[in-house]
């Protein structure tokens, strides 16, 4: 038989129903780990985050091209194995660093940029006095006590090591960003780098230098208000941009350079044959028979290396050498490759000593443009 509830039962029933739930979600959100709300995300105004993680990779790749260049040219300047690779970029305050760098300590200011901004690269003195043993001819390995240089070798590593490096810098910058920086000072007192104020934000970029079997540290400290203006081009997509156009550049410099490069060019009249005692019984007057005939085509060599045939004759009442073709009938991947000319050659000097050739050592490189082709007269010089 049903039993019919009665309305004050009834109000009971709902309000345990209603208590048991808060009870339940009550458990549920103490159980749950607190979050920010919204975009809230904690904030220290002792130390400003400036620089975003997209900037400080793009900075941190600018860094491991430095590293790549500086084990390139000072392991060359040393005539050993040299690696210099980045550990950490991240941003303190300049009173933090400037406290941590050790006295004495070899640091070299460098000036970055047209705006009197600088960048401090400091090395342990014990690793510079090691670099400057290694360059005056000794292992580089034995520990020196701390002390402070004196003033050769002061002299010597700021400016056969510390240029190296403000050089290496400036390469590096240059791949993606176009930026002045020269070597300005050496201090070994870290107290006289009056770089930025205590509290101002700067960038610490720490590096591990291997020199052969040492290992040391080296570090750069580069101020928030030197990168400020540079901070809107450090992104990936500008970078990468900036490098293949830094490419492009470097290959218009070689061709420039190639156009101005000088090459000897020789017309080789023709050669003789002689027995040791005739060529010493040789005297002023005596007449040398050459090999090649009056209307025989002579060789042409650029750079010591036979390169045109020729025709020897007169030009304005001036010796000239006619190029008549290629020496050698070039290979097809030559031919497919540069089907329009031989090789560059450039105007020629003189008949060489004894009649047998004509040299043309020292004279300038025509540009493409004026590549001498099958047909064209090269003036020898003599009259």
């Amino acid at each position: 038989m049903e039993r019919i509830l009665s309305q004050h039962e009834i109000d009971e029933l709902i309000r345990d129903l209603v208590a048991e739930r808060d009870k339940g979600a009550a458990a549920a959100v103490a159980q749950e780990p607190a979050v920010a709300v919204g975009d809230v995300v904690p904030y220290d105004f002792r130390r400003p985050s400036k620089f975003s993680r997209d900037q400080l990779r793009s900075l941190e790749r600018i860094h491991q091209q430095f590293g790549r260049l500086l084990g390139i040219l000072l392991g060359a300047r040393l005539r050993t194995d040299m690696a210099c690779r980045v550990l950490s970029v991240q941003q303190l305050t300049y009173g933090e660093f400037i406290r941590s760098v050790p006295n004495p300590s070899c640091i070299g200011v460098l000036d970055f940029g047209a705006g009197g901004d600088h960048v401090v690269v400091q090395l342990s003195m014990d690793l510079a006095l090691s670099i400057y043993e290694r360059m005056v001819g000794g292992p580089g390995s034995a520990r020196v006590p701390a002390r402070e240089p004196t003033d050769i070798e002061l002299r010597v590593l700021r400016h056969q090591i510390l240029r190296i490096v403000a050089d290496a810098y400036h390469q590096a910058w240059a791949t993606f960003i176009p930026i002045e920086i020269r070597m300005r000072e050496l201090e070994i007192n870290p107290m006289y780098i009056n770089l930025a104020l205590d509290q101002d934000t700067v960038l610490w970029v720490s590096m591990a230098l291997e020199i052969g079997e040492r290992s040391d540290t080296m570090n750069l400290c580069l101020p928030y208000s030197a990168l400020e203006p540079l901070l809107p081009r450090l992104s990936n997509e500008f970078l990468l941009t900036g490098q293949a156009r830094s490419r492009e550049r470097d290959r218009e410099r070689l061709r420039r350079a190639l156009r101005d490069t000088l090459v000897p060019l020789q017309a080789v009249l023709g050669t003789a044959r002689l027995e040791v005692r005739e060529l010493m019984e040789l005297k002023v007057g005596d007449v040398l028979v050459l090999e090649t005939g009056v209307h025989d085509e002579i060789e042409v060599h650029v750079a010591n290396r036979p390169k045109f045939r020729g025709q020897v004759g007169r030009l304005h009442g001036r010796l000239a050498v006619r190029l008549t073709g290629p020496l050698h009938p070039p290979e097809p991947e030559e031919a497919e490759a540069a089907p329009e000319a031989p090789d560059a050659g450039v105007p020629a000097g003189g008949p060489a000593a004894g009649g047998a050739a004509a040299n043309a050592a020292g004279a300038p490189a025509p540009s493409p443009a004026s590549t001498p082709r099958p047909g064209e007269v090269l003036p020898v010089g003599r009259r």
